[in-house]
């Protein structure tokens, strides 16, 4: 005769229907496909596309910063975590590269875009769009590890 006791995965309940969470590589193309599977997944939740456009964007921006900025080695690997609140998208991103600088989430201020085109500098304006979309933003380093939290409001 059969056991009438929960299997494990009952008794931790049902799996969160609006639950995304991956690891990748710490590269470009990583990142890249990551994106492209994102927006396939999160098509179908209860979000409207702007929502999910400001998510695709707040996204690529750290994933990328992670990759350009973060001295990670190819091997490295980036933990990412999304889930569908009641009035939010909140977002999870765990790495092993190097500490955000300390004045990138104190806020951001837009480059000076009154220059030249060929005068404009090549970066500064990923934080003030971060900044610009995202609220509720936390980082931590822990035992080598950044751990970013950032939330859109739905």
């Amino acid at each position: 005769m059969g056991s009438t006791a929960p299997r494990p995965a009952e008794r931790v309940g049902p799996v969160q229907p609006h639950a995304l969470h991956r690891r990748i590589g710490a590269t470009a193309q990583d990142v890249s496909a990551f994106l492209g599977d994102f927006t396939d997944i999160t098509a179908t939740w209860p979000l409207c596309q702007t929502v999910l456009g400001d998510a695709v964007i707040l996204l690529g921006e750290f994933l990328n910063n992670v990759v350009e900025h973060g001295d990670a080695a190819p091997e490295t690997e980036i933990d990412i975590a999304v889930t569908l609140g009641v009035a939010h998208l909140r977002v999870a991103t765990v790495d092993r590269g190097a500490p955000l600088p300390g004045d990138c989430l104190a806020g951001a201020v837009l480059p000076d875009a009154a220059a030249e085109i060929d005068d404009l500098p090549e970066g500064g304006f990923g934080w003030f769009i971060i900044h610009q979309i995202a609220s509720d933003i936390a980082y931590e380093r822990t035992d080598d590890r950044n751990c970013l939290v950032f939330s859109i409001p739905a």
